[in-house]
């Protein structure tokens, strides 16, 4: 079984203002819908101060995102850009991604080739 990930203050603080400021909440907006004030959240957010487990839950319902995305395994953000990259090789046919590969491993640095 695979060891539980423990992230730090700053980490947790991060993602609660990625995802605060990706849905367009302002502090004053998730604070009170947690049940804190401003100061609080926003030393969180800058990870001088841990969250609380029942922070944390009311936080992410007002956010809209699964607890885990606050406090689980380190995830890489995807711009949108790069989804839009992504749906659009999606729809290639498959001679069409196989050219697509040989024109990026040209183009990529080795140490990113697959």
């Amino acid at each position: 079984m695979a060891e539980p990930v423990l992230l730090t203050r700053g980490a947790v603080g991060a993602r609660i203002r990625h995802f605060r400021k990706r849905k367009g909440f302002t502090l004053g907006e998730v604070s009170a819908a947690a049940g804190m004030c401003n100061s609080v959240l926003s030393r969180i957010e800058r990870g001088h101060r841990p969250v609380t487990p029942e922070q944390s839950a009311a936080i992410a319902a007002h956010l809209g995102v699964p607890l885990a995305s606050l406090e689980g395994p380190d995830l890489e953000v995807v711009t949108p850009e790069e989804r839009d990259l992504l749906r659009t090789i999606r729809s290639l046919r498959e001679d069409q991604r196989i050219s697509l590969r040989r024109i990026v491993s040209t183009l990529a640095p080795s140490e990113v080739r697959p």
